[in-house]
This record gives C-alpha cells, structure tokens and sequence, in this order.
C-alpha cells in the first residue's frame, strides 16, 4: 500500500511540473486582464467611419481599467482615461471627428477620470502631447486613425462586500432603475489601496461604420491574460503606468507552429507581451471580384511598437529601423522572400515587388497600416503598405493578379536591401531561460530561445457593392456589404 502510495504521489507531483507556469498569453477564450484593437478609424471616403468601443466586465467585481488610444504612425499615446465598470457591466463609447483630429464621446454613465463628453458634435479631443517632436510632424490630423488597448488597473471585489464610502461603492449603480454611480467625484481620490491585483474577465469589441456609405465592420479585441499579478495605474490618468511594458512577472507563454507550449522569461515586460503576439507569418484572404464591385485591405497593427522605436529610444529587437519622415520601415518582402499570392484554385506565385528595382521591396512602416489590395481604397487609411523605402514613397497598395484569394506574409526576412548571399534574419527576439513542454509530454529547460517575427495582429475585410435595387416590394435598396476576419498569425520558436 506504501509503495503504491508513494508512486501516485510521484505521478501527481510529476503532472504538476508537467503544467507551464502562468506567464502573459493570448487568451483563446477572448477574456483577459488586457484587450487590444487593432484599428479605430474616422477617415473614409466618399463617407467617413466612426468607430464604435465597447468593453465588457464579465465578472462580479467592480473593476477600475485604462482605455489608451494610439495613434498610427509611430503609436504614440493620444488619449488617456480610466473607467470604472461595474459586476457584469459594459462601458460603450465612440471616436468621431473633432475640427483637427478626433475624440471620444460616451453616453454610458460609468465614472470616468476625466469626465468623457456625451456629444458625438464636441467629443473629449485627443491630443498630440506625446509626439510634438516626432519626424513625422505633430499634426492632430495623425489622431484620426490608429488603435487603442484596455488594462486592468485593479480589482475592487464584489459589490455586496463594499463599505459603505468606499471606490466599489461611490462608482456602482444606486439604483437598478436608475443607473447612475453613487459618486463619481471619489475617483480623484482613489489611489488603488482598496483594490487588488487584476484578476482579468475583460472582454471588448469594436465597429467600424459609414452611416452614409451604409457599411460597417465589428470585430472583437485580442485578449491578453496572466498579464500581471501587480495593481497599478491609479491617479491622473497619462501615457505612463499602466502600459504594456509593465507586464509582472516578465515571462510569456506561448504555443508554437509545431505544437509545443514554451515559456519563456524576458529581461522587460514588453518583451513578454510581444513575445505572447509574435507571428513568423500573417495569412489571410481578399476579394477583387468584379461582378459586386469588391475590395480589400488588411489591417496589420504591431501594438507594442511605440515602446521600441519612439523618439529618445534606442531602436530594439525585433525592430531594426529608427522612426523618420516617412514612418519606421520594416521590410517584409524581398526578391528572397517566401511571400506567396493563392488564388481559389491553389495557383499561386511570389507576391510581386517591383522585380525591374534591385532597391524596391515591401515595407510595414507604421504601427498601424493598411495593405491596400490593388488600391481599393475600402478604409481610406492614411498610412499603408508601401512597396519602396527611396522616396518617393509608394502608397498605391499591393498589386496581384488574382480576383480573389488569399495571402501568406512572412514577418521575418533577410537584412540586406540588396539582396546578398550570408543575410542574417533581422526580425527575431532572444528570450532568457525557457522551458519547453512537448506534445509528447516530454519537458526540456533551454538557457535561451529565439522568438521568430514580429507581434502583430490585424484583420482583413472585403467590401461588396451591388449599387441600388429593388426588393420584392418595389423599394430601392443600397446593397453594399462589408465582411471580414481576423489575420492568422504562426509562432516559430527554435
């Protein structure tokens, strides 16, 4: 009986060292301690868009969580403000237009620090504090398009538990009939002591829609959990803590293309969540029909770029490039590249360069961009794929051959411009001691493991335009449509 005793007792605690440690990761079930969006947006043309934020408590606590807008070219921080949900509540807002730039506008009556306007006519203007100084110009003209996160900043508990007085208490709801917080004013006060740790259950979305061009496109946040086991962030809300540099304990976990769990520990925070949202490749589909009129364009935000590029910083891996006049250019594509075109029948092809310029390749010079599929122009984006780094810069988008399809866009490339034997792969991040849980179940420790790629993530939509018809009742109908998912991202680990 002892022997078998003692050897169940040896299995468990071997299952046990089986398990990764908790570490920031992508949480596959869409809740978490943070959300990413990847795109807000009110440009468009003919018809502009306005984006609509919604983000969501699934839990019995009350929660206190930063929303930051970044705008698109070098991710710098626009806007700032912290938000108080109730158990089980979702706070919804929207950007719209200012005279220069943009700003958000809620009609929710969840406290917020600042107050955030009402009017959609006179919104709370982003601002362009944190990019005075940029190459690029401090223009607010730059916050009208870009893309925005959610971080917990703390955990409350249960409303039932609150004393009276106290934050949990001041942001609830006094009345279910009447849904106004207690007193919103307390929040200037709150300094985080009452609350604890993130314990997540986070989860948000996002709309795109042209009211006029009869369009709209939802799609929901990337979620992040395990991020941190520290509160933080209380106070005047501003560009600073909390960020996503401020994952505690720096480690990620991840699942790489041939299906082993890794986790990895990092020197920085930042390091770990990008880890956690590196892909070696991005894949997805367009439409170019010509019978409905179609485009497409993808998405393709790099989230934590902002923390290894922006001015005063020395440029970090995986990034290569410093942020100048015309963006901070990574190279995706060259004549050695593996980017490959589909069409619907499995022909394919290189994804066409420019191959009459040794110095022409393809380049994601922004933190948000549009890769604009034969110039249809569906988001109307300002800063986008370019298929040259020598000015003049080439906005026209990605040209191909195919009506519809799909595409595989390799992440990781070759460092030489011009193309010669021996290039070092430049895209890649080395992490400190991992371990490696195998399919098999097997678990080996490595000093260091190279992280492939870079941490991006983004979405691909098609627009479909059948102009005015008629229905079965004799009533003139806009058929326009735009539909529309998520990039597929693959982590290669060595």
């Amino acid at each position: 009986m002892r022997l078998t005793i003692s050897i169940m007792s040896a299995w468990v605690v071997g299952a046990f060292l089986a398990l990764p440690a908790s570490g920031v990761e992508v949480a596959a079930d869409g809740f978490g301690q943070v959300l990413l969006y990847p795109y807000y947006t009110i440009r468009g043309s003919p018809n502009a868009f306005n984006t609509l934020i919604s983000i969501g408590n699934s839990t019995p606590d009350v929660k206190a969580v930063r929303l930051r807008f970044h705008e698109a070219r070098e991710g710098a921080p626009v806007g700032d403000f912290n938000i108080y949900l109730n158990a089980y509540a979702v706070w919804t807002g929207a950007v719209f237009a200012t005279a220069d730039g943009a700003g958000l506008a809620s009609a929710d009556h969840s406290c917020t620090r600042p107050i955030v306007s009402s009017d959609a006519v006179d919104p709370t203007p982003f601002n362009n504090a944190s990019y005075l100084d940029s190459p690029d110009g401090g223009s607010l003209d730059r916050t009208r398009e870009g893309y925005f996160e959610v971080i917990e900043m703390g955990d409350y508990g249960p409303l039932n538990t609150a004393t009276p007085g106290s934050i949990a208490q001041a942001v609830s709801h006094d009345d279910d009939a009447q849904p106004i917080p207690a007193n919103c004013a307390l929040i200037a006060q709150d300094t985080g002591a009452q609350a604890t740790a993130p314990t997540g259950g986070l989860f948000g979305s996002a709309l795109l829609i042209s009211v006029l061009g009869g369009v709209d496109y939802f799609y929901a946040a990337t979620a992040l959990s395990h991020y941190t086991d520290t509160r933080s962030g209380f106070g005047t809300p501003g560009p600073g803590t909390p960020s996503l540099a401020d994952a505690q304990p720096p480690v990620s976990v991840v699942v790489d293309d041939m299906g082993r769990t890794i986790r990895s520990q990092w020197s920085r925070g930042i390091d770990a969540v990008s880890a956690a949202l590196t892909s070696v490749k991005l894949q997805g589909e367009f439409v170019l029909d010509a019978g409905t009129k179609s485009g497409s364009e993808w998405v393709v935000t790099f989230p934590t770029k902002w923390y290894y590029i922006h001015a005063g910083a020395l440029v970090a891996a995986p990034f290569q490039s410093d942020f100048l006049s015309g963006g901070e250019c990574e190279r995706i594509l060259n004549l050695t590249s593996s980017g490959v075109l589909y069409d619907r029948e499995s022909d394919f092809q290189p994804i066409p360069i420019g191959l009459g310029e040794p110095l022409t390749r393809g380049l994601l010079c922004f933190a948000t961009q549009s890769v604009d599929f034969n110039a249809s122009g569906v988001l109307g984006a300002a800063t986008r794929y370019t298929s040259t780094r020598l000015p003049p810069m080439n906005y026209q988008g990605l040209l191909v051959p195919y009506q519809d399809g799909w595409m595989s866009v390799p992440l990781d490339t070759e460092s030489s411009p011009l193309f010669t034997a021996g290039d070092g792969l430049v895209h890649r991040a080395i992490s400190g001691a991992s371990t490696v849980f195998e399919p098999n179940g097997a678990v080996t420790s490595r000093p260091q493991m190279t992280y492939f790629g870079l941490a991006g993530i983004g979405f691909a939509i098609s627009s479909y335009s059948n102009g005015t018809l008629i229905d079965t009742s004799g009533r003139n109908v806009l058929s326009t449509y735009i539909s529309g998912a998520p990039l597929h991202g693959s982590k290669h680990v060595e």
